[in-house]
């Protein structure tokens, strides 16, 4: 090959690299936030009678975009299965590749709790508590789904006033 050659095919390869790592590295800076974007206008002063801050509208939990849409957002309980999170809504269930406690964080916000070491309960999703003969506490879901309650949790479960729900 000659030196002109491979001056040539040095320029090709260059270029062809160029365009191919482009988008990969725009998109990381992009969502890393080290682009600007345009900034948006300035919003014009509140009247002196309104109030100096609106209303905060509640905002959905981070996790329950997490969900696909054919799941809806009625989220009854999470459970944990090797390191997924299995997602149970009134539609169906999934699993989501995260651990449970980043799921539970994300669910800040949304009335439930943490029942056992493997298991996130709604609270609207509870129709009511079975005990059994040893006494442990099993929760009864909307959807007929049992839920155990673990010991260190069974304080909290009735604290929440859960225990006081009718059973099945």
């Amino acid at each position: 090959m000659r030196p002109l050659g491979l001056a040539e095919l040095f320029v090709y390869v260059v270029l062809v690299t160029l365009l191919v790592s482009a988008i990969p590295v725009w998109l990381e800076l992009r969502d890393r936030g080290l682009l600007a974007g345009p900034t948006p206008p300035p919003s014009p002063p509140a009247p002196d009678d309104a109030p100096a801050f609106p209303p905060a509208e509640r905002a959905e939990p981070a996790f329950l975009a997490r969900l696909p849409a054919r799941l809806g957002r009625d989220l009854l309980a999470l459970e944990m299965e090797d390191h997924y999170v299995r997602a149970h809504t009134a539609e169906g269930s999934d699993l989501i590749l995260m651990r449970l406690r980043d799921a539970i964080a994300e669910l800040a916000g949304l009335d439930g709790m943490q029942v056992h070491r493997s298991h996130w309960v709604a609270a609207a999703a509870v129709a009511g508590v079975e005990r059994k003969p040893d006494g442990k506490l099993v929760l009864v879901l909307r959807d007929g789904r049992r839920v155990p309650v673990s010991r260190s949790h069974a304080a909290a479960v009735r604290e929440a006033g859960w225990v006081d729900k009718a059973g099945p």
